[in-house]
């Protein structure tokens, strides 16, 4: 008989442990679950933000860096252009905030080189000289075409997403460092006076590539002019 009572109890106690959780256990677990999980969700989230953040900041200073590169290399080789009878053309044939036009010394023949931008692009054109005009270089488009890229053999991109809520790209100083105020678009022959007082140029140039992150990289630099005077042969 005392063995019989032991085992149902036995058995009544091993029922009770495997009937599971209670309604309230089972909600602080899920209460608990859910916690984790958001945390992990909220951890995931800020560790793929910083990831995305930093891979578009590289992507912008990729972009900002050679398209600097391409500038202060070309704006440095920047040249006056002898003419026949008359003065020599300046080294800047167009200048503006956001836009220029400039020869440069090059071989076999110099060439005529646009930066601009289009939009949100920042695009550079170059046009050689015609190789028979030599000594008195001539180019495409001469004389009222030079902001044409149709003149232009070769136009490429060398930069995108240039905000639009960004400082100008290009100021122009005179030979003691003075900025010459250039804030319209100035040319030849009507500004000629202000355009061969242009010795230096202050490039500042922003690059935004993702602008869902707000990673935008600004690069900043002044080029000296050094062979103005000097007339390629």
């Amino acid at each position: 008989m005392g063995n019989r009572l032991a085992h149902r109890l036995s058995i009544r106690e091993e029922d009770e442990r495997t009937e599971g959780f209670t309604l309230v256990e089972l909600l602080v677990t899920m209460t608990i679950l859910l916690v984790l999980l958001g945390m992990v969700f909220v951890a995931f989230v800020a560790v793929t933000q910083s990831f995305l953040t930093q891979e578009a900041y590289t992507d912008s200073l990729r972009v900002n860096a050679s398209a600097m590169n391409r500038m202060t290399e070309t704006i440095r080789a920047g040249t006056e252009i002898q003419v026949e009878d008359a003065a020599n053309r300046p080294a800047f044939v167009v200048a503006g905030p956001n836009e220029m036009v400039v020869y440069i010394s090059k071989r076999p023949v110099p060439e005529r080189t646009i930066f601009s931008v289009d939009q949100d692009t920042l695009v550079m054109g170059t046009a050689p000289a015609d190789l028979s005009s030599d000594p008195y270089w001539e180019f495409p488009g001469d004389d009222g075409g030079e902001l044409s890229l149709s003149s232009y053999g070769e136009v490429r991109q060398i930069a995108h997403r240039i905000p639009e809520s960004r400082p100008s790209i290009f100021t122009y100083y005179d030979a003691e460092g003075q900025d010459l105020g250039i804030s319209t678009l100035l040319t030849l022959p009507d500004d000629r006076t202000t355009l061969q007082r242009i010795r230096s140029v202050e490039i500042r140039l922003t690059v935004d590539s993702q602008p869902t992150f707000g990673s935008p990289v600004e690069i900043q630099d002044r080029v000296v002019l050094p062979n103005l005077g000097v007339i390629q042969e």
